[in-house]
């Protein structure tokens, strides 16, 4: 294992990439749906197909990409070169996404609908090259560790700036909330390309694999399917992705339908910001204490109590804010230490199979979440289509009630399937139990 120590400007420089990409997918996640319906004046219905296109896309580009990392580097490693080539397209494509031109109403959705799949697909090979990127840049455990706190501060970072700025930037342009978004997502674009070319500047693939990668996609699969944390982290990722996105997208029509308060929704989307920050800096010690699969199970624990509780607060803003904070508490608990968990499984495989395959896993996991994210986009729709949703129409008590369910009652109910997965997962703490179940593996092998 390596002993080499990362220095500060790349731990700092590699924070900057999921500043970059955080701020996007946060951007995206919680504004596009409401742009659509809200801003462009989109039928539901369309709009649903738009999300839905959108993330299939994304979900079905990120295992190829990751497959076909593994079977080339490049002299400047397996992640960088695809980051430098397609971050200035991702962001480019992300003005062109909260662009709606004045064409009828057909041409509009083609137009959106288009841009936004192939944003989707840029914003894939981006965010798979970037999830990757850690396992590479060191063997050592505690220095993932600490990289990954950079990681956590450089996601919160760009969450809170989206979160903060983006209905202030969108107000000045009251009159046209078309132009408005436009405004937002050109400055975001602008900030979001210098952090991403500084990460790719300033990192350094260092891990080599112990033999050349060939494998095909069957065969990468046949490999990584002896890892039962593997596929346990994959279901895991999928859930918690599904129900994150189902509440953030959410979050604007609780505010403006359910609770008749707009702006409480700005200050929701901000705390799950601010205290993934904070939490960042805890998650090392709370790892070394409890393991990594303690830190999903606990983090799912306090966000099933806080959504409870947030059902039965009602129209209570001080509890409904309460329980916002105490859910953002558990989300950063339960996540936070994902990318340390991945490349502990691409370790785990190395070990087993003599095949280390950062791509292929990394990349399986993040479809998995890509296609959480996708098939939220369709049933929060779906939901508020049942219910009678029409923008800035009468809120009916049928309305109010899928908000609720979308913002609530689903993800609940996914969050508990993901506290039961947990203990399938079977590397309680990093370094023993790994270690145990490889040689385990290697003596029926």
């Amino acid at each position: 294992m390596s002993e080499e120590k990362i220095k500060i400007r790349e731990r700092i420089s590699y924070g900057l990439g999921d500043f970059a990409q955080n701020g996007m997918f946060t951007f995206i996640s919680s504004y596009l749906m409401f742009f659509l319906t809200d801003a462009a004046k989109i039928h539901l219905g369309a709009a649903g197909l738009i999300l839905l296109l959108g993330r299939v896309a994304d979900a079905l580009v990120s295992p190829l990409v990751g497959g076909r990392m593994d079977q080339k580097q490049r002299g400047q490693g397996k992640c960088r070169p695809y980051m430098r080539f397609f971050i200035l397209p991702e962001c480019v494509l992300l003005m062109l996404v909260f662009m709606s031109p004045a064409f009828s109403d057909g041409q509009r959705i083609l137009y959106l609908g288009l841009v936004y799949i192939l944003y989707s697909i840029t914003y894939a090979i981006v965010s798979v090259a970037y999830s990757t990127l850690m396992s590479l840049l060191t063997r050592n455990e505690k220095e993932r560790l600490k990289l990954n706190l950079f990681k956590n501060i450089g996601a919160a970072a760009g969450g809170m700036l989206v979160t903060a700025v983006t209905m202030k930037i969108v107000n000045l342009f009251s009159v046209d909330l078309r132009k408005g978004f436009f405004a937002a997502a050109s400055i975001y674009a602008a900030v979001f390309f210098l952090a991403g070319m500084t990460c790719v500047r300033n990192t350094k693939e260092r891990v080599i694999p112990v033999q050349p990668q060939k494998l095909s996609y069957i065969q990468s699969f046949k490999v990584t399917r002896k890892s039962r944390a593997w596929l346990v982290l994959c279901f895991i990722n999928f859930l918690e992705m599904f129900y994150y996105t189902m509440r953030a997208q959410g979050v604007m029509y609780y505010s403006k339908y359910y609770l008749r308060q707009e702006w409480v929704g700005a200050i929701l989307l901000a705390t799950t910001q601010f205290v993934t920050l904070a939490v960042a800096f805890i998650m090392p010690w709370l790892s070394s204490k409890i393991g990594n699969r303690g830190c999903v199970r606990l983090g799912n624990l306090i966000w099933c109590t806080a959504l409870a509780g947030n059902f039965f607060s009602g129209r209570n803003l001080k509890g409904v804010l309460f329980f916002g904070l105490l859910s953002s508490i558990g989300w950063a608990a339960a996540t936070g230490i994902l990318f340390v968990m991945i490349s502990e499984t691409i370790d785990f495989s190395e070990q087993i199979t003599g095949y280390r395959l950062d791509g292929f896993i990394t990349s399986t996991v993040v479809f998995l979440m890509k296609l959480g994210t996708a098939s939220a986009g369709a049933v929060s729709s779906t939901t508020l289509a049942l219910g009678g949703y029409v923008a800035d129409g009468p809120v009916t008590k049928g309305i109010e009630t899928s908000i609720r369910l979308n913002y609530i009652g689903i993800p609940l109910a996914l969050s508990l399937a993901v506290i039961l997965l947990t203990g399938l997962y079977p590397v309680k703490q990093p370094g023993k139990e790994m270690s145990g179940e490889i040689e385990e593996r290697r003596h029926r092998d």
